[in-house]
């Protein structure tokens, strides 16, 4: 471009006018407010960044720290607050009542209790943190307001309870003869006070080890379809234990502990690798489980009982189910039902007075009990509910009587003892506090009731009784001694239970 010439300006002012050289400089200061603004704002971005990842944080470890002290209602919100204030790098607005709520997560979200100063059904804490932000130059905008940040983060307990639906003295009774051989006198410690227990994940990375069939794939599922002999089965429980093992005739017989022991789908998936929650088992279980599978297999098991003035009278036992044994379940798992075993005893031609043969079959159907998801599971309140179980079930108690008189039978002649002792199975919910599972304390279940067992017994004697003079009280004699065994009840325990916490959502 051609520069004008001012002839009357002196030669230095004409180059002055001329000279471009000054042009970014004028250029650069004309622009540096509208730069400085960028770099303020870029800068509050990255401030405001920081700061809501650090009050996400502080609502995250809020709500851990509140679950993990889940003891009382005051007890979660005075931690929770002392966590959410603990920290200067930023301003923490101290939480308002409705800034922490506790509930339940069910189907991945959160669900508040209707009634906030109760714990009932607790087992989520859902916290909300607020924080001024912190900002440079856009705070000159925001003239009215102050912009808040506000996270909010859920923490749950995850329980994992072990429990057993069992007849201990009945199971030692019955199945003596199958495991005197190995265990002796050693057997009757099974049932001595609260028995013993055992960590079953510290059982199963045992058998997993010596049986060389732990790799980085193996899953505790694969451990508990494993097949293994009574002898392993009972070397590797027991030995650790002080237990001493011998040998009989079903020790090589093979099982699977998956056949009686229920382990939650989720820890059935994890390799064993991944550590378990310390899962709790009565070795009484165990023993008599085991037993219970082999028992499966064999048509009549043989065995001896002593009926009062029957003497001793022999038994044919069949086992058509075995027992389920609950570990690490999840409460609301609708598989996550333990059970008892399903048994037939039968008494063939038991003499009385040389003149009167009286045959018994007992039929005892599975008694069984599921764990509901209500409950304060991993409240620290004795007080409250560590398990419920709901419904508990107690079912049918059936006995057949066939007497004979010198070979004529009288059975036409007897009232149907089968009708009156086969009741409906009755339902009810069982309720165990964290005080009475820390105490290993049980609750009976029956299947029959006892005024109509009695009742059924007295019509069979007295009817007798008009046929054959003291028959009667004999066949009362031999059935009390029967129904003496208590195979009819259940005693349901919570063996264990153990709380895991995380975030959620």
């Amino acid at each position: 471009m051609d520069v004008p010439r001012f002839p009357s300006l002196s030669s230095s002012l004409q180059r002055f006018l001329a000279g471009t050289s000054g042009a970014i400089s004028v250029g650069f200061i004309i622009l540096l407010p509208g730069l400085l603004l960028i770099a303020g704002i870029a800068v509050d971005f990255a401030i405001l960044n920081a700061q809501r990842k650090f009050v996400q944080s502080q609502a995250d470890m809020a709500a851990l720290t509140g679950i993990r002290n889940l003891r009382s209602r005051q007890d979660v919100l005075d931690t929770a607050s002392e966590t959410i204030l603990s920290e200067v790098f930023f301003d923490m607005r101290a939480p308002r009542h409705d800034d922490i709520l506790f509930g339940r997560f069910e189907n991945y979200d959160f669900v508040a209790s209707a009634d906030q100063n109760s714990l009932e059904n607790v087992s989520a804490i859902w916290v909300r943190t607020a924080s001024p932000a912190d900002l440079v130059v856009l705070d000159r905008f925001f003239t009215d307001t102050t912009p808040v940040i506000r996270r909010a983060a859920i923490a749950q307990a995850k329980p994992a309870v072990d429990f057993t639906l069992s007849n201990c003295l009945a199971s030692l009774n019955l199945l003596n003869g199958m495991l005197q051989p190995i265990l002796g006198a050693q057997l009757d410690v099974l049932c001595s006070g609260h028995g013993v227990r055992i960590n079953a994940a510290e059982l199963l990375e045992r058998i997993a080890i010596n049986a060389e069939a732990a790799s980085p794939d193996t899953t505790y599922g694969d451990i508990l379809d494993m097949e293994l002999t009574l002898d392993e089965v009972l070397r590797e429980a027991l030995i650790p234990e002080g237990f001493g093992i011998g040998t009989g005739p079903l020790s090589g017989e093979a099982l699977s502990l998956g056949s009686f022991l229920y382990l939650s789908e989720g820890l059935r998936d994890l390799k064993v690798t991944s550590p378990l929650p310390p899962l709790q088992l009565n070795v009484a279980d165990l023993v008599f489980g085991s037993a219970e599978v082999l028992g499966e297999r064999i048509v009549d098991l043989e065995l001896t009982a002593d009926l009062g003035s029957a003497g001793e009278v022999p038994l044919s036992l069949q086992i058509s189910e075995p027992r389920q044994v609950v570990l690490g379940a999840t409460p609301g798992d609708e598989d996550a039902v333990a059970r008892t075993a399903q048994i037939r005893l039968e008494a063939d031609a038991i003499r009385l007075l040389n003149l009167l043969d009286v045959g018994l079959a007992l039929d005892v159907a599975a008694a069984a009990a599921r764990l509901s998801g209500d409950g304060e599971h991993c409240i620290g309140d004795p007080e409250l509910r560590a398990a419920v179980f709901t419904p508990t079930r107690s079912s049918l108690l059936e006995l057949d009587i066939d007497v004979s008189v010198l070979g004529v039978s009288l059975t036409g002649l007897l009232p149907r003892v089968t009708q009156l002792l086969s009741v409906v199975g009755v339902e009810e919910e069982v309720t165990f506090t964290h005080e009475e599972v820390a105490a290993q304390e049980t609750k009976t279940l029956e299947v029959a009731a006892g005024d109509l067992v009695d009742n059924a017994v007295a019509m069979v004697s007295r009817r007798l009784a008009l046929l054959v003079p003291n028959a009667g009280s004999l066949v009362d004699a031999v059935l009390q001694d029967l129904l003496g065994l208590h195979l009819a009840e259940a005693h349901l325990e919570v063996t264990g239970i153990s709380c895991s916490t995380k975030l959620a959502g």
